[in-house]
């Protein structure tokens, strides 16, 4: 009997021992990997932040892995492969920004679905543990362990379940993953937009190095969590976010070309050269042949010469101003560079058109020409004469010439085009046409 009584007991005792392991080892992991994080750089970082040098210990290994990953950026944009002990050659820095901005989205969007994940896990994990922890408790009732070692039990049960809820309480587990995504998606959206409008080109690796930083942020926890609260912040006092009261994420880079402060209306783009039959003085074109300036001149409604004179200075001008108005980075200075000119559509210029705007404007026949009517000419020329607009029939590109030109007249008299052209634009519909236009309509 007493050998049979000792039996039982061991087996309960095993079965105990079993059940307090399945417990207290998920506990030690837990705090195992809390006491890990307790380095003794985060005891400098407490005591001395970044510090009071500008060097940094691990300033040669940060160079190194940062040349290495701006070859890695040259080889993406320009297709090069790799080879041993060869720099990657290249001469645009902007397109080391473009490389480098895909670059970390694709590593943002690996983060943003892994915060997804990691938010929809919680309630499952609570969930298992509290299963666990009533199967347990099924267990040591049944091998009459006594009340002590239930106690210690239910206790650490509850000490994991407290740990994963605490592990979730930071703001970006508990904010929904819509506002995350919608907040981290539209502050890369406004970053490229940013550089487009601000035609922001770049010359040097500081200024690259800056940018591709102050991208990277947008998708760095801290950085999310501020913007949440200074949303939260701006909406509890019924404010709208701006310029004066958001948080700036936007790179500050030196290479912003200057407004030309001749581009204005009735001033045209002073400071061009005079006519002259350098071509290399219009168009940053490699090979840029005279055969190519005759082609861009049939492409934007412009006489074929041999030379570029006033006519084709202000096709340029109007290539420009169109390229600007349909949100493509460029500088409008009467210099078309390698970048502007691929923008350029070649096809060759319908006689009844008289510059390039009209031409892609209004490309797509009488149909397009009725809408472009009705949309901007129509309205515009209500709101200047309080009339309708004299037009019989229906109302394509050559019967409201006479509707331009009056709107011309009262809208924008001098149009902004290089100083030495003396054509007659009185017809033409221009962008600085369009744009006053189209600032009637909105009025």
């Amino acid at each position: 009997m007493i050998r049979l009584y000792f039996t039982m007991m061991r087996s309960r005792i095993v079965l105990a021992c079993a059940a307090v392991r399945g417990v207290s080892l998920p506990v030690l992991a837990v705090f195992a990997a809390m006491l890990a994080g307790c380095q003794a750089g985060e005891q400098n970082y407490l005591t001395n932040g970044i510090g009071s040098e500008l060097t940094a210990p691990n300033l040669v290994r940060t160079e190194t892995l940062q040349n290495q990953y701006f070859s890695y950026l040259c080889r993406q944009a320009t297709s090069q492969s790799y080879a041993p002990n060869t720099a990657c050659a290249f001469n645009d820095w902007d397109l080391i920004v473009k490389q480098g901005m895909n670059d970390i989205d694709r590593r943002c969007d690996a983060y943003l679905q892994w915060l997804d994940n990691r938010k929809r896990s919680k309630g499952p994990w609570i969930s298992q543990i509290s299963d666990t922890a009533a199967a347990t408790g099924v267990v040591l009732s049944q091998v009459d362990v006594g009340t002590n070692a239930i106690t210690i039990v239910a206790q650490a049960f509850q000490l994991i379940t407290r740990s994963v809820e605490n592990y979730h309480s930071r703001l970006l587990l508990e904010i929904e993953s819509s506002t995350i995504h919608s907040i981290v998606l539209k502050g890369r959206y406004d970053f490229r937009t940013y550089l487009q409008e601000k035609r922001i080109h770049f010359s040097n690796k500081p200024d690259v190095e800056h940018a591709l930083r102050s991208y990277t942020r947008l998708c760095l926890p801290f950085a999310i969590e501020a913007k949440i609260n200074n949303f939260s912040t701006l909406g509890a006092n019924n404010e709208r976010p701006g310029a004066d009261n958001t948080l700036g994420d936007l790179p500050v880079v030196g290479d912003v070309p200057k407004p030309d402060v001749s581009i204005n209306v009735g001033q045209g783009t002073g400071g061009l050269p005079p006519t002259t039959p350098d071509i290399s003085k219009f168009f940053g074109v490699q090979n840029f042949t005279e055969a190519r300036l005759n082609t861009f001149q049939r492409a934007t409604c412009t006489p074929t010469a041999a030379a570029v004179g006033p006519r084709t200075k202000a096709a340029i001008a109007i290539v420009e101003q169109t390229l600007e108005m349909n949100k493509q980075a460029v500088t409008v200075n009467g210099f078309l560079d390698d970048s502007e000119y691929r923008n350029v559509v070649e096809s060759q210029c319908s006689q009844k058109f008289t510059n390039y705007f009209e031409k892609i404007t209004l490309a797509g026949g009488k149909v397009e020409e009725v809408k472009y009517f009705n949309a901007f000419v129509a309205p515009a020329y209500k709101k200047v004469f309080n009339t309708e607009p004299p037009v019989d029939g229906e109302p394509e590109l050559s019967k409201f010439r006479g509707v331009i030109a009056e709107l011309r007249g009262a809208l924008v008299p001098n149009d902004a085009l290089p100083k030495d052209f003396r054509g007659d634009v009185s017809t033409w519909i221009t962008p600085r046409l369009h744009a006053a236009m189209e600032a009637k309509v909105l009025e």
